[in-house]
């Protein structure tokens, strides 16, 4: 059932991309969002297939701003490195470990990744300044607290599948940048 109803929906993307007023299209689209959260990696990751079609459709088409922002959120949610002890964060690091949650995670950033781009063709700068957001989130000023490496390293993971695209003298990547030198090596 997801197959056909994902499948409809890539089946019919230029229509789709013109049709957001309609209100069957936008509660569509909102189920077809919501997916890209599912437990289930193969079905999120059906949802994100058909948002990376539907960008391709869209040549600059503002309308659909809210819903990619909403789909970066969801991603950047699903993103975040899993919460683990300390002592545990260097076995984790080399994926040593069999924890099934760790190798759903990891899959589901292989999987992001195309879509992440597709955000940032859609949304521009907003992908930036919610990156900003995040960095914001855990310190300012050279004080980043060290309980918050979880949300740099996401900042910093959604910053690389984008890289090729963002202009060098973006304020946020040069912050990112910044931060990263400014932290302790320990």
């Amino acid at each position: 059932i997801v197959l056909l109803f994902v499948g409809f929906g890539e089946a019919n993307v230029t229509l789709i991309a013109g049709s957001l007023a309609v209100p069957l299209v936008r509660e569509y689209l909102e189920m077809l969002l919501e997916m890209t959260t599912h437990p289930i990696l193969d079905i999120a990751e059906l949802g994100m297939q058909f948002w990376n079609a539907l960008e391709y459709n869209l040549f600059g088409n503002s309308d659909f701003v809210p819903l990619y922002t909403q789909l970066l959120k969801n991603l950047l949610q699903a993103s975040i490195f899993p919460p683990v002890a300390t002592d545990d964060v260097q076995a984790l690091l080399g994926y040593n470990s069999d924890d099934e949650d760790l190798y759903h995670w990891r899959i589901l950033r292989e999987s992001a990744v195309q879509t992440l781009r597709a955000c940032y063709s859609v949304i521009g700068d907003q992908f930036l300044e919610s990156l900003q957001e995040l960095v914001n989130s855990a310190g300012r000023d050279g004080t980043y607290d060290e309980t918050q490496w979880r949300v740099l390293e996401l900042a910093y993971y959604a910053a690389t599948t984008v890289n090729l695209h963002v202009p060098r003298e973006a304020p946020a990547i040069n912050g990112l940048f910044q931060i990263a030198f400014s932290l302790p090596i320990d």
